[in-house]
């Protein structure tokens, strides 16, 4: 185990530069200029396919510190003149998304405010579409400032502009770009403003927006903000009326809805108690087959509904339905079963996703058996967890080495 762990290090360190525990908040709010990136990170590798394996390897690790310190090299990325404002655009994009979005699902809203600072105002890079909806969630699940911006909304929203009233949360544009494009046409936020309206009894405000969203012809972002108006009516005890508003969406041509809408309908019927029409709808998508919805995601979300029913054959059968299993499927079966003590069966998913090569490791599914066996008490388990860990990681490590040594070559 000793030479394992002395091994990992030393290979971590040949091919991730500095992975040592870093604080993702560089100074920058000084009144400094930005800091050169041989300031924090000399002699690394910025070209932009490395970069994005590095970081996304460091997130699946669960050190986020270590990424963000990664990332920051984004604004200095080295492009392939072939794959100029494509392949490389991409890969850079994806860095600034992936870190922003992975500080804000751990909760870390203030490092993912700092990134944004950084890559954004500091390095006046473009935002990559789907991260900020991360960040605005987190600023309004925070009182002290939700009904400040809200109202601020609210005020522009009734001088009858809805695009003033996303002026806040506007994304710079690129110089062949006429128009600034507000933030409200690519993101939620729009269905994240109407909750807050909601939360704060400014029903017709709500509404108003909600009818902006429906000229606008977006259905995914209509079947989110239905779900939020279903879940109002039925916290009020109002069942007719949240009804309505499902068979509004259901009017509409479902085939548009990706994943996020289909989730946000299905989540709020079953938890409402509507499971006939809550696995009516799933089974309606799956037989869609349209490649906007994420199979694997509507199918953990049925899969956790078997598990609270008490049917683990019905969760498992629901499990396989996608013709591709990734990692966030297994973790999400695996961590059910462990949850319910149930290890012998934890194991056994654990045991099929090791034999998929398609899937990379996933830490926290490490993580997850590890607490697992540690409450049962069985030490040997854990080591042995812990050791198939380590050995992931270093394949992953090994891999990294051969695309930075390709790539030189």
């Amino acid at each position: 185990m000793f030479l394992r762990r002395r091994f990992l290090s030393s290979s971590c360190s040949l091919s991730l530069p500095s992975l040592c525990r870093f604080s993702s908040s560089v100074s920058v709010s000084s009144g400094l200029s930005p800091p050169l990136r041989r300031d924090y990170m000399a002699n690394s590798d910025c070209r932009a396919v490395p970069l994005r394996e590095r970081v996304d390897f460091l997130i699946r690790l669960s050190d986020l510190d270590t990424a963000a310190k990664h990332a920051r090299l984004a604004p200095f990325a080295e492009h392939d003149l072939q794959s100029y404002d494509t392949a490389d655009d991409r890969d850079v994009d994806w860095v600034c998304g992936a870190i922003i979005v992975a500080m804000c699902k751990a909760k870390r809203y203030k490092d993912a405010l700092d990134l944004i600072r950084y890559f954004f105002n500091e390095h006046k890079m473009i935002p990559p579409k789907g991260s900020f909806n991360h960040v605005l969630k987190g600023v309004l699940d925070d009182s002290s400032n939700a009904t400040t911006i809200l109202l601020g909304v609210k005020r522009l929203a009734q001088a009858g502009s809805f695009d003033e009233a996303m002026d806040p949360f506007r994304i710079r544009c690129c110089v062949r770009w006429v128009d600034r494009v507000p933030f409200g046409i690519h993101l939620d936020v729009s269905n994240s403003l109407i909750r807050g309206l909601l939360d704060i009894g400014e029903f017709k405000e709500a509404l108003k927006l909600f009818g902006e969203i429906k000229i606008r012809d977006d259905h995914n972002r209509v079947a989110v903000a239905s779900a939020i108006f279903m879940e109002y009516w039925f916290k009020k005890g109002k069942e007719d009326e949240a009804m309505e508003c499902y068979n509004n969406v259901l009017a509409l041509v479902l085939r548009e809805i990706e994943s996020t809408g289909a989730i946000a309908l299905l989540e709020v019927l079953l938890k409402y108690d509507k499971k006939t029409q809550a696995w009516a709808l799933f089974h309606h998508f799956l037989d869609m087959e349209t490649p906007c919805l994420d199979t694997e995601t509507l199918c953990s979300t049925m899969v956790n509904e078997c598990f609270k029913m008490g049917r683990f054959y019905a969760a498992i059968q629901t499990f396989k339905i996608p013709w591709r299993l990734g990692a966030s499927g297994f973790r999400n079966i695996i961590t059910r079963f462990c949850e319910l003590g149930l290890l012998y069966e934890a194991e056994h998913f654990f045991a099929e996703m090791q034999r998929d090569l398609s899937i990379d490791p996933d830490v926290s599914t490490y993580t997850v058996l590890m607490e697992a066996y540690v409450k049962a008490g069985r030490v040997d388990d854990v080591l042995r967890i812990s050791n198939h860990m380590v050995d992931a990681s270093l394949c992953q490590v090994a891999k990294l080495s051969c695309l930075s040594l390709r790539d030189e070559y």
